[in-house]
Parts: structure tokens; C-alpha cells; sequence
């Protein structure tokens, strides 16, 4: 894990990125790579929480288990080591959960219809997260015993601590 003065000059290495290829076209999620950067170069954690945040709903998770094709895009991996992004997200989102500013977000309002999601999985879950925020009333339904999916019985412990999960 880097320090926090680290994670900045790491932040700092993406302010002179001419064409951020990172989160245009290699980023599955759309993740706004370098304004979350300057955010931490700025020391606004939590703003570059919510920016995270705004893109999909388990950083938690991504930030552990992604391939980071973002890294691979990073245009300093031209001529040297690119950005990690990946690391400097997991810091986001650990240091929101140490900081107490991941909380739950229910809807501003509720509408009378509600949606049954079959699977917990990480694609039920962010449908589920999804239409909760539309102000559905959202029911996740599980065949297994526990809910988590993919991320608790497909993924080995070694890249996905089941605690996280």
C-alpha cells in the first residue's frame, strides 16, 4: 500500500497525461481517472471518493479484482512505469471506509412499484443498487446460502478476501 504522500505523487504523474486513454477506452467501468487523480493530488479524499463513487457502486470490490486495463492504456507506460490507478483507487476506497464516509444512500423518494433481482452477484447487486437509487423497492433474491455471487464462490481468497466481500 502506498503512503499518502506517495499516493499523491502518484496522482500527480496523471496531471500531465495530453490524452487520458485510461478511462475513455480502457476503463469497463468509466471511472473519471484523472479528475479522481488531481482530487487526491489535492488531498480532497473524500471529494475523489465520491467521484468514484458516481461511476459504480463497489470500488471495494473493483479495486481488488480489476485486470487494470486503465494501467495498461496510461500513456507514461510509453517510456516508464504508468500510473497506479488501481492502488490509488483501493486507497479511496479504503480510506472512505476508515473515515466513516461510506455510508447507505437511499433514495430521495420511493416509488410504489418495486423489482425482484434474481443472483447477488456482483451484476444483481449493481442492478439492484441501480434501481434502489430510481427509487424502486428492490428485493435481491439468492439461491445460495449466502449473497455475494461470483465475488464469494468464484473468486479465490488470495485476490478477494471473503471479509471484504
Amino acid at each position: 500500500m502506498l503512503t499518502l504522500d506517495e499516493a499523491g505523487q502518484q496522482a500527480a504523474r496523471c496531471m500531465s497525461c495530453g490524452t487520458p486513454f485510461c478511462h475513455g477506452y480502457a476503463c469497463p467501468l468509466a471511472n473519471i481517472i484523472p479528475e479522481t487523480n488531481e482530487l487526491i493530488h489535492a488531498g480532497r479524499w473524500r471529494d475523489a471518493l465520491e467521484m468514484l463513487l458516481a461511476t459504480h457502486p463497489f470500488p471495494e470490490f473493483t479495486a481488488r479484482i480489476c485486470p487494470a486495463l486503465c494501467e495498461g492504456s496510461c500513456v507514461l507506460g510509453i517510456n516508464e512505469e504508468p500510473v497506479t490507478i488501481r492502488q490509488l483507487e483501493k486507497m479511496i476506497i479504503e480510506k472512505g471506509f476508515a473515515e466513516g464516509w461510506v455510508k447507505p444512500r437511499p433514495p430521495h423518494r420511493l416509488r410504489a412499484k418495486s423489482v425482484a433481482v434474481i443472483g447477488s452477484g456482483p451484476a444483481g447487486l449493481s442492478a439492484a443498487d441501480r434501481l434502489n437509487k430510481e427509487g424502486f423497492r428492490v428485493t435481491v433474491f439468492e439461491k445460495e446460502l449466502n449473497t455475494g455471487g461470483l465475488l464469494l464462490y468464484g473468486i479465490p481468497n488470495f485476490k478477494l478476501g471473503k471479509d471484504v466481500v
